[in-house]
């Protein structure tokens, strides 16, 4: 069951190389009849664990990308000065 509630949350918030290794983990273990309560709650807490670092990850590296195009006042996107100073 666990397994199932991990899988229909991987699908609904995206699925990355951690969260596809968390969830083959808890696939092996139940297939090898060792699923017990304490395995499944280890591969949860996995798989809580890599969303959240990701989640960070890019949350840092949004934050650093501004900060540096407001040092710099150049839009990188457009590749162009930023003449406005924004308040």
């Amino acid at each position: 069951m666990l397994t199932t509630i991990v899988s229909v949350l991987a699908l609904t918030m995206g699925c990355t190389k951690p969260d596809r290794t968390t969830l083959a983990n808890a696939r092996i273990a139940r297939q090898r009849a060792q699923a017990d309560a304490y395995s499944l709650s280890v591969a949860q807490s996995h798989w809580q664990t890599a969303r959240q670092n990701q989640i960070t990850s890019l949350q840092n590296y949004w934050l650093a990308y501004y900060h540096l195009r407001r040092l710099t006042l150049y839009d990188y996107q457009r590749h162009q000065i930023i003449n406005k100073v924004l308040q």
